[in-house]
């Protein structure tokens, strides 16, 4: 499975990294998970999508807008999208702007925290998510 996902502060900010060739299931596997620890966090849980490792990845707009059941969720706070590929740039903010989400789209991990911190200053100092290396490309 290309994704690997963790709190970066418990209940508050969840973090998920996208890596590699993912597939329309494989994202919709991850997205249930995330809506799940939305779902079950204390509001407003902010969601950091790391895409910086990712080959590819399904293009069809319908398909990926089906995916993404954590837009729907009410404790939602902002979402930080981590990537320098300018296709899923623009396949994000288009998911966006039809969802109406606080979405921010970044080049580097280390940007999207110190944005999140700015945007959130009710967060404890973010630190990146201490994942295993075993699954790096």
């Amino acid at each position: 499975m290309p994704y690997q996902s963790a709190w970066i502060v418990p209940d508050r900010v969840w973090y998920n990294r996208n890596y590699g060739i993912m597939t329309t299931e494989e994202i919709k596997e991850g997205n249930v998970e995330a809506a799940s620890a939305i779902r079950n966090g204390v509001a407003p849980v902010h969601f950091v999508i790391d895409t910086s490792d990712l080959k590819n990845f399904p293009i069809n707009l319908k398909e990926m807008s089906d995916s993404t059941l954590f837009m729907k969720e009410a404790n939602l706070g902002f979402t930080i999208y981590v990537t320098s590929n300018m296709m899923i740039r623009f396949i994000t903010q288009t998911l966006t702007q039809i969802s109406k989400l606080d979405f921010r789209v970044v080049k580097t991990l280390d940007e999207g925290l110190q944005l999140l911190q700015i945007l959130d200053q009710t967060l404890p100092p973010l630190e990146k998510p201490n994942l295993s290396d075993e699954t790096t490309p």
